[in-house]
Parts: structure tokens; C-alpha cells; sequence
């Protein structure tokens, strides 16, 4: 953003310059302002294009970091046969499946889509070779997870938060599942703050719109990410978590601590001394709302979005040589 911002100025400012010697000429004034805004909105479509064919790549090779040619050394889900458990597959692509409705959304454009491994599901294993996931830890060696954007009308779903940050209540709201397995952490930090009066983390449900009357959200990961972070960096409520240890199309990776988030310990140990200090100073919380924001925006143009996903799937069919069955 803030290069395309610099670059389209530096195309402005060239374009007024060559226009300034005309701008005393009465006469022909009319045609060099005429040429003045069809070069600019040429030379800004072209800037648009460059920075996007960029923006586009540099995303693709995160969610494929695949870098060499590779054998499927077991044989992937054929069709309609079934899920072969020595893929490590946890879901057959069954009819009405929405990770199946947004994998063949993807592929739809692939004649060799056989030529895939498919792992459907909340996945945190690094999988043993070049596997489609929705989600992977956040590791050096995490290749083998290629990231699409599945499962995404239930993740991406971003809001329009109408109400003013300083108008809201000075508490942190969390509602959220205490299932078993990874959300172990979430039964320690309702525990451990439960009786807190700056923390409104039990009680009823409480639909998105009820949450955001808060100036600081939760976000705790359960089986991999964090549902709510999505909508929760779109608004102008401040997100605190701790650092992310699983990613998704989302890529939590690349969030930056006390820039896009607040910053906590992962033991929650300096909770309410990160509350305290935020809301006495304003202006930080409005800064990360503004990064917060900004970050989400990359993620709401749907033909930009299904560019990266096809790239994606393209970059892997390329690499993918033969299937070892």
C-alpha cells in the first residue's frame, strides 16, 4: 500500500512537471490537460498492474514454498474411491463438504486435479510430502503443507464496525469453545481470569456485534488458528493474543507483534499489565487498529483472491512429476 502510494506520486508529480510548461498557453491548455490525465491514469494502470503481478507472487510462494520438482509417493484421493488412509487424509471429498466446495472452486480449471494430495480439516502436522491443507504450524520446514483458501465462508468474514474505539467499554471480551486438545490453553486463561473485573471472558453468548462494544478482543487458538482473528483486525476493537503458532490462507506468520496485535505472554502472565497500559494511551490502540485494518485489506478482492488460489495450484501441478504407487 504505502508503495503504491509513493510510486503513483512520483508519477503524478512527473506528469505535472511536463504539463507546467503548457499551463500559460490559454489556447492549447485544453489539450495538454486532456494528455495530462490520459498519461496518468495510463501510467497508474500500468503501476497497478506491476505492483499486483508482484503483490500476487510474493503470496503465491508463501502458501507454496514447494521450490523442486516432487513424486507423490503414495496414491492420492481418485474421484469418488474413497479416502486412502495411508495419505494421512482426515476427510473424504464428500458432496456438500464446504472444503470440497472451495478445492474444486480452485482446481475447477485443472485437468490433472488427480494429481493431488488433499488433507482436509483443522491440520497442524507437517505432512510427509506435498500436501493441500488449509492450515500449518508456523515452522522453517513447513513446505509440504501448500496452503489454500478453504473452509473460508466460516473464516474470512469481515465487518464494517461502525462504533468509534474511544467509545467503548475499556475491558477485554472473549467467548470462545473449551474443548479438549489445543484449547487446553484457553481452559488455563479462563481459569486464571475468570473473576478479573476488567475481563468479560464468561457468561452467555455473545454474537460479533455484542463483542465489539469492547476496546480489546481476545484471540485464542483452538484447534489451529483463531477464528475470530479475521473479523476482529477488520474492526476498531484492538486484537490481543499471543504469538501464532499455526497458520492459514490468513498467514498469521507474518503479523507483526504491537503492530497488527497486542503482544501477551504465553502464559498470559502480563495480561492485565498490557490492559492497563493501553488504555491509557489511545493513539497506540488506534495505530494498530489502522495496521490492523490495512493488513485485512488484501484479503477483499475476490478476483485478486482466486488469481493467488489458481497460481497456487498451477505452481504445484507444475512441480508434481509422478504419483509412486
Amino acid at each position: 500500500m504505502i508503495q503504491n502510494i509513493v510510486l503513483s506520486t512520483i508519477v503524478l508529480n512527473t506528469t505535472i512537471n511536463k504539463y507546467r510548461k503548457f499551463v500559460y498557453k490559454p489556447i492549447q491548455s485544453n489539450y495538454y490537460l486532456k494528455y495530462f490525465v490520459k498519461n496518468l491514469i495510463s501510467n497508474e494502470t500500468k503501476l497497478i498492474s506491476m505492483n499486483n503481478t508482484h503483490f500476487i507472487l510474493i503470496r503465491v510462494n508463501y502458501y507454496n514454498k514447494l521450490n523442486k520438482t516432487f513424486n507423490l509417493k503414495i496414491k492420492p484421493y481418485l474421484g469418488n474411491q474413497g479416502c486412502d488412509t495411508l495419505k494421512n487424509l482426515n476427510n473424504n471429498l464428500r458432496t456438500g463438504s464446504v472444503y470440497t466446495i472451495d478445492f474444486k472452486n480452485t482446481s475447477k480449471n485443472f485437468k490433472n486435479t488427480n494429481l493431488t494430495s488433499i488433507c482436509f480439516g483443522d491440520i497442524r502436522t507437517i505432512q510427509s510430502q506435498p500436501t493441500f491443507t488449509k492450515s500449518r504450524n508456523i515452522l522453517l520446514n513447513n513446505q509440504n503443507n501448500v496452503i489454500l483458501k478453504l473452509e473460508k465462508n466460516r473464516h474470512f468474514n469481515f465487518i464494517s464496525d461502525k462504533t468509534l474505539f474511544k467509545n467503548k467499554k475499556n475491558m477485554l471480551v472473549w467467548r470462545g469453545s473449551l474443548k479438549t486438545g489445543y484449547q487446553q490453553n484457553r481452559k488455563i486463561f479462563v481459569e486464571k481470569y475468570t473473576n478479573n473485573y476488567l475481563l468479560n471472558i464468561t457468561g452467555n453468548f455473545m454474537t460479533i456485534r455484542e463483542q465489539l462494544n469492547y476496546k480489546f478482543i481476545l484471540s485464542l487458538e483452538g484447534n489451529d488458528v483463531a477464528t475470530n482473528l479475521k473479523w476482529l483486525m477488520s474492526s476498531n476493537s484492538v486484537c490481543i493474543m499471543r504469538k501464532p503458532t499455526c497458520e492459514t490462507w490468513f498467514m498469521e506468520g507474518l503479523l507483526k507483534a504491537d503492530y497488527h496485535y497486542i503482544l501477551i505472554e504465553d502464559d498470559y502472565s502480563d495480561l492485565i499489565e498490557k490492559l492497563n497500559y493501553y488504555i491509557k494511551n489511545e493513539n497506540e490502540c488506534l495505530s494498530i487498529i489502522k495496521n490492523a485494518n490495512n493488513y485485512c485489506k488484501q484479503f477483499m478482492d475476490d478476483k485478486i483472491e482466486d488469481k493467488i488460489g489458481y497460481e497456487v495450484f498451477k505452481k504445484y501441478i507444475n512441480l508434481c512429476e509422478n504419483i509412486i504407487v
